[in-house]
C-alpha cells in the first residue's frame, strides 16, 4: 500500500512538472506577444500639396484628436467620412493616408481582420497596383521595387512618406497575427522608405518595431544590436567587455530625454535583455525607467502615462519571476520564494495603477472604453501573478474561493479582449494554469467552483476558433496540443493521443520544430502510459531530433536557449533513457544500451551548451569524429569508447532516473553493459545533498563514510566484479550526472576503504564529446600565478592565502625537469597572464587563487590581483585561436586551480567548473571542489607536480598518488584530501 502511494506521488510530481513545463513555454510565448506590442506607427500626415476644404481638414483633425484621446470608434467614424470625400475628389494619396489611419483605429478596437483589409487597400492605392487582390507578399515586392526606382520629385517624396506609414502599420498588423518573418521584412522596407525621405522619427520608430519583430522570432542578439545602435552604442558579444557595455548603457539611458518614443525604446531593450537571461541589465533599465517616470511631472498628464508606468512595474515583476524560476531550477527554494514574493509585489503595484486608471465592471460595454493596451497589460499582470503563485506554491489553500474569484475575473478580462494573437496566447496560458490547478485540486482534495475539465475545454475551443479566424496555425497547434495535455492529465489516453497528434500535424505544416518537439514528447509520454513502449521510444527519439535541430538553430543565431532546460529539455532525454534501459534487462539489447549512452551524452552536451550559451563545436579542439552525435551509428559509438580502452580505462556513466540509479559502463574489450539499483530520485538527491554538505565539515568523517557508502552501493558495487575481472585496468573515467557532479568519486566508501585507496586512478569527463583521449608528450613548463594577500574586488573581500607562495616556491624547486615562471600578487594581472601565455612557452597554467564555480555563468570566476576572470576571459587568454598566429598550434595541456570552490546551495555548481575547463580550451583541468585548506593544498600540489615530472605517470595517477601521500600523512579527513578533481584528458 505504501509503495503504491509513493508511486502515485511520483507520478503526480512528474505530471505537475510536465504541466508547469508546458505552461512555461506558453507563458513565454504570451509574454513575448503581450509585452512587446509594437510601438504605435504614428498617424499619417495629409500631403502638403493636397487641396483640402475646411470641412475635410476638420474631419481629419477630429479623427486625430479622438484617436489620441483613446476614442477609437469616433476616430474611425471621422476617417471613414474623410476617406469617402477623398475618393470623390479622386485624391488617391490622401485617401491612402486616411485608410492607413483608419486601419489603426480598427486595430485599436480589436477589428484586426478589418484593419488588415483596410491597410492593404491603402497600399494598393499608394502603389497604383492594378490588381486589387494582391497578397501582402505581392504588395511588399511592389513596395521594394518602388523604393529602388523612386525619383526625388516632390510627389515621390509624399508618396514615400505615406508608403512608409502604411508599411509601418502593416508590420504591426503582421506581428499581431503572428506573421513574424513578414513583419521583419515589412519594417525593413518601412525603414528604407523613412530613410529616403529623411524622417528621423520614422526611422527610430521602425527600428524599434523591427527589434520587437526580431525578438518575437527569437533573434534576441539581432534585436539588441538594432536597439544599441539606435542609442549610439557599439554592440559587443564578448563577455569580457560586457561590464563596460553595461556601464555605457546605464550612462546613456540616464541622459536620454524622457519622451514617448524613448520610453518604448528602453522598454523594448529591457525585454530583449530579459529574453537573453541578462537579468541585471534588464532590471537596471526598468529601474531607471520607473524612476524617470515617477520624477517626470511633464509626462504625468500624458494619456499613456499610466500605461507606461504599469508596464514598467510588470517588467520589473517579470525579472523577479525569471529569477525565482532560475532559483527553483537550482533547488534553492527559499531564494525562489523570496524572488517570487518580490514579483507579486511588483505585479500588485502595476494592478494598483491600472485600477486607479479605469474601474472595470462586469459588462461588455465597460471594457470597450477601456484602454486596449492597458487591458493587455492588466491581463498579463494577472496571468504572470497566477504563474508565480502556482510555480512557487504560494496559493492560499485554506481559501479556495479567493482563487476562484481571481480566476473568474481573469477569464472575464481575456474573453473580452479583441481577437489577436495576444488574446489567443493569453487564453491558452490561462487554460494551462487551469489544468495545473485541476491537477493540484485533485491531489489536495480542494474544490474550485469554476475549474473543471468542461470549462477548460470551452476556453481552448475558443482559442482554436480565434486562431483559425486569424489563420495562425502556430497558436492553433498550441491550443489543440493543450487539449491533448488536459486529456493526458485526466488519463483519457485515446483522446489525449488524437489531439496531440493533430497539434503535431499543425506544427509540421508550418515547419515549427520548436512546437513539434513538444507534441512528439507528449505523444511519447502517452504511448508509454498505454504500454506501447516501442512506439513511445520512436516518438521520444523524434522529439530529440527536433530538439537537436532547434537548439542548433538558436545557438547558431547566438541567442540564449529560450526555454527552461530542466523543465523542457532534460526530462525528454531521461525519460527516453528510462525506456531504453528497462528494469527487465531481458527486454533490452546492445543497440538500446548504445542508444542510451548516446542520449545521455547528448544530454550532457546540451546542458553544457545551455550553460555556456554557445555551440560547443566552436570551442572543441579535438577530432570531430570523436564527438558522439545524434545520428551516429552504434559502430561509431563503440569505436569512440574503444579508444578509452586502449589506455586501460573504464568509462562509467551513473544516471539518476525517476525510480532507479542506472550505471552504464564500458570495460576494455567488452561491450557496453548496465546495472541498476532501485532508489527513488527524490531520496537519491537528498542523500547527495547531505553528503555534499557533510564533506565540508572536517569533523564529520563518520557521517561522510555512512553517506558515501550508500553512493558506493549505487555506482561501484553493482560493477565491482566486472572491474576486478580486468586486472590491467588502471583508470576509472566517470561521466557524472546531476548532483553527482558535486561529489568527488575518490570519497566513495565500501565499508573498509575509500575508492582513492584502491588501485584505480580517477578522472571526470563533462561528456565524452569534449574529451581529447590522445596521449601527447608532456613538457613541464609551468606559468604559476598566486594571490597571497587579502584583496577586495568589487564588493567582495577575499582572505589571504599565505601558503600559496610556498606552494609556488616548492614547485619552482622541484628540479631541473620543471621550468616555472612566477606571477605573484601585483604581477598576477590579466595583462601579464595574456603576455606570458601568448609567448607560447607554457604547457601548464597553475593558479593558486580564490575562485567560484556556479551554475550561473555570470557568477563563475577566478580572482586575479585586479579583477575577476570569467569563462570568456579564460577563453580569450588560453585558447590557441586567440593568440599570435606564430603560436597558434600550441595548446595548454593542464590548467590547475588550487584554491577554488563551488557555490554553496547550488546543486549544479559543478557546471561552472566544467564550463571553465571547456572555455579555457586546456586538455585537462585540475581543480578543487570546495574551499581548500591552504597548507595541505600546497603539499598536495607539490607532490602532484613531482609525480607528473615522470613521463610514465599519467595526470590521473599523479593526482591519485598525491592524494594518497597527504592521506597517509596526518590529513585523514575527506575535506582535506577529497576535494580535488581532474577533468578532461587524464593521460
Amino acid at each position: 500500500m505504501g509503495n503504491n502511494i509513493a508511486s502515485k506521488n511520483r507520478v503526480g510530481t512528474a505530471l505537475r512538472a510536465i504541466a508547469l513545463a508546458l505552461l512555461s513555454l506558453i507563458a513565454q510565448l504570451a509574454f513575448g506577444y503581450l509585452t512587446n506590442t509594437a510601438i504605435s506607427p504614428g498617424l499619417a500626415q495629409v500631403p502638403t500639396n493636397s487641396v483640402n476644404s475646411t470641412h475635410l481638414c476638420e474631419l481629419v483633425q477630429a479623427g486625430r484628436e479622438s484617436y489620441e484621446l483613446g476614442n477609437f470608434a469616433n476616430a474611425a467614424i471621422a476617417w471613414k467620412q474623410t476617406e469617402h470625400k477623398y475618393q470623390t475628389l479622386e485624391n488617391q494619396l490622401c485617401r491612402a493616408m486616411t485608410l492607413s489611419n483608419l486601419a489603426l483605429a480598427y486595430q485599436q478596437q480589436g477589428h484586426l481582420l478589418e484593419a488588415i483589409k483596410t491597410n492593404q487597400q491603402s497600399l494598393q492605392l499608394i502603389l497604383n497596383a492594378p490588381d486589387t487582390n494582391n497578397s501582402s507578399e505581392q504588395l511588399l515586392n511592389i513596395s521594394e521595387n518602388l523604393l529602388q526606382t523612386t525619383s526625388n520629385s516632390h510627389n515621390s517624396v509624399e508618396q514615400l512618406r505615406i508608403l512608409a506609414q502604411a508599411l509601418n502599420t502593416q508590420g504591426k498588423l503582421d506581428l499581431l497575427i503572428g506573421q513574424n518573418e513578414q513583419a521583419i521584412k515589412t519594417w525593413q522596407l518601412a525603414n528604407a522608405a523613412y530613410q529616403q525621405v529623411n524622417d528621423q522619427t520614422g526611422i527610430l520608430r521602425s527600428q524599434i518595431n523591427l527589434a520587437q519583430a526580431m525578438q518575437a522570432q527569437g533573434h534576441y542578439r539581432d534585436a539588441s544590436q538594432i536597439l544599441l545602435k539606435t542609442l549610439g552604442i557599439k554592440f559587443n558579444n564578448e563577455t569580457s567587455n560586457h561590464n563596460n557595455q553595461e556601464q555605457q548603457i546605464n550612462e546613456v539611458i540616464k541622459k536620454l530625454p524622457v519622451t514617448p518614443i524613448n520610453i518604448t525604446l528602453l522598454h523594448t531593450l529591457g525585454n530583449v535583455y530579459l529574453s537573453l537571461g541578462e537579468y541585471v541589465s534588464a532590471n537596471g533599465i526598468f529601474t531607471v525607467m520607473q524612476e524617470s517616470l515617477n520624477s517626470n511631472k511633464e509626462l504625468a498628464n500624458h494619456l499613456k502615462y499610466n500605461q507606461w508606468l504599469a508596464d514598467t512595474w510588470l517588467s520589473l515583476g517579470n525579472v523577479q519571476k525569471a529569477l525565482a524560476h532560475r532559483a527553483r531550477e537550482l533547488d534553492n527554494l527559499p531564494k525562489a520564494q523570496q524572488q517570487a514574493k518580490k514579483a507579486i509585489n511588483y505585479y500588485q503595484l502595476a494592478e494598483k495603477i491600472i485600477s486607479n486608471n479605469s474601474k472595470l465592471t462586469a459588462t461588455q460595454s465597460s471594457i470597450i472604453n477601456y484602454n486596449l493596451q492597458l487591458a493587455l497589460i492588466h491581463t498579463q499582470v494577472q496571468l504572470n501573478r497566477l504563474d508565480v503563485l502556482l510555480e512557487n506554491e504560494l496559493l492560499d489553500q485554506k481559501n479556495p474561493q479567493k482563487l476562484s474569484n481571481f480566476v473568474s475575473q481573469l477569464q472575464f478580462h481575456i474573453n473580452y479582449l479583441p481577437n489577436s494573437v495576444e488574446s489567443i496566447y493569453a487564453q491558452i496560458n490561462l487554460s494551462s494554469n487551469l489544468i495545473n490547478l485541476l491537477k493540484k485540486s485533485r491531489d489536495l482534495k480542494i474544490s474550485f467552483d469554476n475549474i473543471d475539465e468542461k470549462i477548460i475545454l470551452i476556453e481552448l475551443d475558443t482559442a482554436i476558433k480565434k486562431s483559425r479566424n486569424l489563420g495562425n496555425k502556430r497558436a492553433e497547434s498550441y491550443a489543440v496540443g493543450t487539449i491533448g495535455h488536459l486529456y493526458e492529465i485526466t488519463q483519457q489516453w485515446e483522446q489525449a493521443f488524437k489531439y496531440t497528434q493533430d497539434a503535431f500535424y499543425l506544427a509540421q505544416e508550418i515547419k515549427a520544430q520548436d512546437v513539434s518537439y513538444q507534441w512528439e514528447w507528449q505523444m511519447g509520454r502517452i504511448l508509454s502510459k498505454q504500454g506501447k513502449t516501442k512506439d513511445a521510444i520512436s516518438a521520444y527519439k523524434s522529439a530529440v531530433r527536433s530538439l537537436d535541430l532547434i537548439r542548433g538553430n538558436l545557438l547558431g543565431l547566438n541567442t540564449e536557449v529560450q526555454f527552461s532546460f530542466r523543465d523542457n529539455i532534460e526530462p525528454i532525454y531521461r525519460e527516453l533513457v528510462s525506456l531504453l534501459l528497462p528494469v527487465d534487462q531481458s527486454q533490452t539489447n546492445p543497440a538500446q544500451v548504445q542508444e542510451a549512452i548516446q542520449q545521455i551524452d547528448n544530454l550532457q552536451l546540451a546542458e553544457l551548451q545551455n550553460f555556456l550559451r554557445c555551440d560547443l563545436s566552436e570551442l572543441l579542439q579535438i577530432n570531430p569524429n570523436q564527438v558522439i552525435k545524434q545520428n551516429d551509428s552504434p559502430e561509431i559509438i563503440n569505436q569512440t569508447l574503444e579508444e578509452f580502452g586502449e589506455h586501460k580505462a573504464a568509462i562509467i556513466y551513473p544516471i539518476i532516473l525517476e525510480d532507479r540509479v542506472v550505471v552504464i559502463f564500458k570495460l576494455p574489450g567488452e561491450k557496453l553493459e548496465y546495472r541498476f539499483t532501485r532508489k527513488p530520485e527524490s531520496e537519491v538527491r537528498i542523500i547527495l545533498q547531505k553528503l555534499q554538505n557533510e564533506l565540508l565539515n572536517p569533523s564529520h568523517t563518520t557521517e561522510v563514510k555512512t553517506l558515501s557508502k550508500e553512493v558506493y552501493q549505487w555506482i561501484i558495487a553493482p560493477i565491482k566484479k566486472d572491474l576486478q575481472n580486468h586486472q590491467n585496468l588502471e583508470t576509472l573515467v566517470f561521466v557524472l550526472d546531476r548532483e553527482l557532479k558535486n561529489i568527488p568519486m575518490a570519497v566513495l566508501y565500501d565499508g573498509q576503504e575509500y575508492l582513492v585507496q584502491s588501485k584505480y586512478a580517477i578522472a571526470v569527463a563533462p561528456s565524452l564529446g569534449v574529451i581529447d583521449s590522445k596521449y601527447i608528450k608532456r613538457e613541464s613548463r609551468i606559468l604559476a600565478a598566486a594571490m597571497t594577500e587579502k584583496r577586495t574586488v568589487g564588493q567582495d573581500t577575499y582572505d589571504p592565502l599565505p601558503n600559496a607562495i610556498n606552494e609556488i616556491e616548492e614547485i619552482y624547486n622541484i628540479g631541473k625537469q620543471i621550468f616555472v615562471k612566477k606571477l605573484v600578487n601585483p604581477d598576477f594581472t590579466k595583462a601579464n597572464l595574456q603576455k606570458e601565455i601568448d609567448s607560447g612557452q607554457f604547457s601548464i597554467v597553475h593558479m593558486a587563487t580564490h575562485g567560484k564555480f556556479s551554475s550561473y555563468s555570470e557568477e563563475t570566476y577566478i580572482l586575479t590581483y585586479e579583477s575577476h576572470l570569467t569563462g570568456q576571459d579564460l577563453d580569450n587568454l588560453v585558447r590557441p585561436s586567440s593568440r599570435n598566429s606564430q603560436n597558434s598550434s600550441s595548446r595548454i595541456d593542464l590548467l590547475t586551480l588550487s584554491a577554488c570552490e563551488t557555490a554553496k546551495g547550488d546543486n549544479r555548481a559543478a557546471l561552472g567548473l566544467a564550463g571553465i575547463s571547456i572555455r579555457a580550451g586546456a586538455r585537462s583541468t585540475l581543480s578543487t571542489l570546495w574551499e581548500a585548506d591552504d597548507e595541505p593544498t600546497a603539499k598536495l600540489m607539490v607532490q602532484f607536480y613531482k609525480e607528473l615530472s615522470n613521463p610514465k605517470v599519467t595526470k590521473a595517477e599523479a593526482l591519485h598518488r598525491a592524494q594518497l601521500a597527504i592521506f597517509d600523512a596526518r590529513y585523514k579527513s575527506p575535506k582535506i584530501w577529497a576535494n580535488y578533481v581532474l577533468i578532461g584528458n587524464w593521460l
